[in-house]
Formats: C-alpha cells, structure tokens, sequence
C-alpha cells in the first residue's frame, strides 16, 4: 500500500496493537537501526508539535501511529538523499576544484537532482543573493519564496567567496536540502492531497506560516507580549525550522528540540 494510503488509514488511531503492527513491519523492512532512527525521531517530534500547537495551534490530538508512519516517510526520503549525495559531481574534492561560478553549477544540478524526490515544483533555476553576516557573526544562508506555480529557492554567495572549501560545501549543500524542505512544507500544505503528510502536520506547519495567518518566529522580533524579542532559539525550534534543519543536515528531530 502506498504511505499516504497507509498513513491515511491509522492517522487518528493510537492503540498499542496498531503501533506494535506497524513498528514490527518496520522492523522486518528496514532493520534495527533504521527503526531506532525512526522511533527516536518520532518521540521528539510528538513532543515538539504538541508544544507548539499547544501555544499556537488548535489543539492536537494523539499523533502516535500516524506520525510513525509519517518519520518512515522522511526515512526514506533521507535515504534517496544520502543516495545522490555520494554521487562524484557532488563531493568534496569536485566542490574543492571548482571556483565560485562553476561551484554554482554544482548546487544547480545538485537541486534539480534533488527536486524530484521532494517532489515539488520549484524554479530550476537557483537566485544566488550576496548578503553579509551580521554584527553577531551570524548570516543567512538561503531562503525559500513560495508562490503560485512555483516557488524560489535563493541561495547567498558570499560563502562561496569567502568561506574555506570545506566549510562553504557543507553550508551549501545544506542549504539546497534544508529550503528545499521548505518548498515541500509549503506545497504539502497547499496540495495534501498530493503529500504523504499527516492532517495534524499539515495544521501545525499551516499555523507557522505566516502567508496562512500563523505565527512564524523571526530572530530579534518583538514577542505579541511585549515581553523582549524572540532568541534565535526560539527560531531553530519552531516547527517549520526544526523540520528543516534536520533535512538540511540529516539528522533527526530531537537534535534540535
């Protein structure tokens, strides 16, 4: 059965039979490890989306076999990543040998290869943008523009110029994975029907979208209460960045909760 099938199928149960049956089949599928990853990724992400949608949202209920089912999907997605990312065009060395421009070649065919396993519609082409860290020494990265039809990843290029070989790779190509889980976030909530994502995920990332008339952290805002700005914590932690992060550098949800 198809994962938005199966995950349609036990996305409001959270009996222990239903989790035991579908953890044993994850088990006997993909191994011990594979199940560690995911069972692992799956408690920490229970935890945070009910405590975002607890402050922000309308109230969650148990997410337990569906979100299961949901972590395997983002298993296997990872899975198709790490397949592409040993891939000679994208290593290091081939990143070490290349200038700048032709680095920018590299994330360009290194996106496109990518875009079919998020399955979203996204500009091929990539906006590279040139913008300087700031008096903290922190900067930013890329971005994801969403629009109608398609959306916009954009990309900054002062690393490429001015970053170590190994240090602009590792932020680059993070940077490709992690706004191109923005797009699918996106897409996910404006065509579920076409995203193995759960209702109760829809909502959460759909109540941390702005542009849907939920609440989005940016570092440095003032808080609705008054009460100072927001940290950059606070804006690592919030569900659409927690999501992100951990695409961006392959690793589970709990890393960053």
């Amino acid at each position: 059965m198809e994962i938005l099938a199966l995950m349609r199928v036990f996305e409001n149960r959270s009996s222990a039979g239903d989790l035991q049956r579908i953890t044993e089949i994850m088990r006997g599928t993909l191994g011990e490890d594979a199940l560690s990853w995911i069972t692992g990724n799956h408690r920490a992400a229970e935890s945070m989306l009910n405590e975002w949608d607890g402050t922000w949202g309308n109230g969650v209920e148990s997410l337990s076999v569906g979100l299961l089912l949901h972590k395997f999907n983002d298993y296997r997605m990872m899975e198709l990543i790490r397949i592409v990312d040993q891939d000679p065009r994208f290593s290091l060395e081939a990143w070490e040998r290349a200038n700048p421009e032709d680095q920018k070649i590299i994330l360009q065919e290194y996106m496109a290869t990518l875009m079919p396993i998020f399955g979203v519609n996204v500009d091929p082409v990539i906006e590279f943008f040139t913008e300087l860290p700031n008096d903290d020494g922190l900067i930013t990265l890329g971005r994801y523009r969403h629009t109608v039809g398609a959306g916009t990843v954009r990309v900054n290029d002062w690393i490429l110029e001015n970053w170590d070989a190994e240090r602009s790779y590792d932020a680059a190509f993070n940077t490709i994975r992690h706004e191109l889980r923005h797009a699918y976030q996106d897409w996910a909530v404006d065509k579920p029907e076409n995203f193995p994502v759960l209702q109760n995920i829809h909502d959460v990332w759909k109540s941390n979208m702005e542009r849907h008339g939920g609440h989005y952290i940016f570092e440095g805002n003032e808080r609705e209460s008054g009460a100072g700005v927001y940290t950059y914590e606070e804006y690592r932690n919030q569900p659409r960045e927690v999501d992100a992060f951990a695409f961006g550098r392959m690793r589970i949800w709990e890393e960053y909760v």
